[in-house]
């Protein structure tokens, strides 16, 4: 599966969810902090290429 994640900042983060397995069309957020945070404007079938991502 592929990952395409981008370091905006220290704790920022954009993660392309690869929406109809094509780059560049949708992205979640992940910000690293005490109590990290995970911005998910996506469809469920963005789920397995996002979980993947966060190496859970």
């Amino acid at each position: 599966m592929k990952q395409d994640i981008i370091k905006f900042d220290e704790n920022i983060f954009q993660i392309d969810v690869f929406m109809e397995n094509k780059p560049g069309r949708m992205s979640c957020y992940y910000i690293d902090s005490t109590n990290p945070i995970l911005i998910e404007v996506g469809p469920s079938k963005s789920f397995p290429t996002l979980y993947q991502a966060s190496n859970l």
